[in-house]
């Protein structure tokens, strides 16, 4: 069992910043005692979401924020392997979007084929007021992700969905 939640750390560079940690059950001797820290950063870090893939990797998306966007964008890590520690320590963070407008409240599912999809909601350039549904894709592993595709267009917002994969392979 993988949990990941956002939480103040009380290490690293900057204390009682909200971070990404991961707690890992093994069924044996119960959760970790300390989560991995995913994150260090200088600004908030939120709204994790978890997905595993038959390749053993845990796959996790985000909001964040960051130096070069200080609007919330989607974030995106794999780590190798599903027991706390076990993950590449220079496993790189992926800014799924880097844009000047907000994205907020990822969810993201693997699919049979190893796809993953992630989707949130956000403001757009044909809608910059309202909050709509968006998504991407990588279809080889998260070496590179599709454009963001607008799943929504309407006149009030659209947040929080939920996303849940429940069959073969698939795309948006």
């Amino acid at each position: 069992l993988n949990i990941v939640c956002e939480g103040a750390s009380d290490f690293g560079s900057f204390p009682g910043v909200k971070q990404i940690g991961w707690w890992v059950f093994d069924g044996e001797f119960g959760f970790s005692l300390e989560a991995d820290w995913i994150t260090d950063e200088a600004l908030d870090q939120t709204n994790p979401t978890i997905a595993a893939s038959t390749d053993q990797r845990v796959r996790i998306a985000w909001t964040g924020l960051t130096a070069s966007f200080t609007e919330p964008q989607i974030r995106y890590i794999t780590l190798d392997g599903f027991a706390a520690g076990f993950y590449t320590p220079d496993a790189t963070i992926t800014e799924i979007t880097a844009a000047a407008s907000d994205h907020f409240a990822p969810s993201i599912a693997v699919d049979t084929s190893g796809n993953i999809h992630i989707v949130w909601h956000g403001v757009t350039a044909t809608s910059p007021t309202v909050m709509q549904l968006a998504s991407v894709s990588s279809f080889d592993g998260a070496a590179t992700w599709s454009a963001a595709v607008d799943l929504t267009d309407d006149t009030v917002d659209q947040v929080n969905a939920s996303l849940l994969w429940a069959g073969g392979a698939a795309q948006f």
